[in-house]
């Protein structure tokens, strides 16, 4: 089970092979636990295909935003490479831009 303090410790990022079950309002979708510090994703751990129920909320625009923090896992498997890679490439992506950001408006 992931578990953080102030973002440190356990969580999961990525999200593929969705799968929504609006009949018995759920979802199915691979995922991969991460070793995280500051909400970083920093080291991949463990890659699951896990379900759980959908709650949904309405954003703005009045479209469905689903989140839900309980989950069962349906199986472990093996790190999925390829989500982890993109995993890496969003953060770290984000944050190489965000500093160039900062960089260039000091100047």
């Amino acid at each position: 089970m992931p578990s953080s303090t102030n973002g440190c410790g356990t969580r999961h990022f990525g999200k593929s092979n969705y799968v929504e079950d609006k009949e018995n309002e759920a979802e199915e979708l691979d995922t991969t636990l991460w070793i995280s510090i500051f909400w970083l994703p920093i080291i991949p751990l463990k890659s699951y295909r896990i379900k759980q129920p959908i709650w949904y909320v309405r954003n703005a625009e009045n479209l469905p935003i689903s989140y839900s923090f309980n989950f069962t896992v349906v199986k472990k498997q093996s790190l999925n490479w390829l989500q982890i890679f993109k995993t890496y490439l969003i953060v770290y992506g984000i944050c190489l831009l965000a500093a160039f950001i900062a960089f260039v408006r000091s100047q």
